[in-house]
């Protein structure tokens, strides 16, 4: 039986399989390509990460252009 304090992780873009401590696993880098190595359980490729974040980005930006201020004409303000 492996150590429960050590789960083996693999890197998605290259393979390389490492034995880190499992409180390092969120932040631990391929020694080989220099890319986040994510546990399987996440499930979450850096692309993936990449293309929620713009899609947030974009989400946050509609929210702000719905609730903007318009200008209003001065025969409105006088009404």
């Amino acid at each position: 039986m492996s150590d429960p304090c050590y789960k083996d992780i693999t890197c998605p873009y290259c393979g390389y399989i490492s034995n880190e401590p499992t409180a390092w696993i969120d932040d631990s880098r391929c020694p080989r390509c220099e890319k986040w190595m994510i546990h399987k359980e996440h499930n979450l490729l850096e692309d993936e990460l990449k293309s929620l974040e713009k899609e947030y980005e974009i989400r946050r930006k509609n929210i702000y252009k719905k609730y903007e201020t318009k200008p209003v004409f001065k025969m409105e303000r006088f009404k």
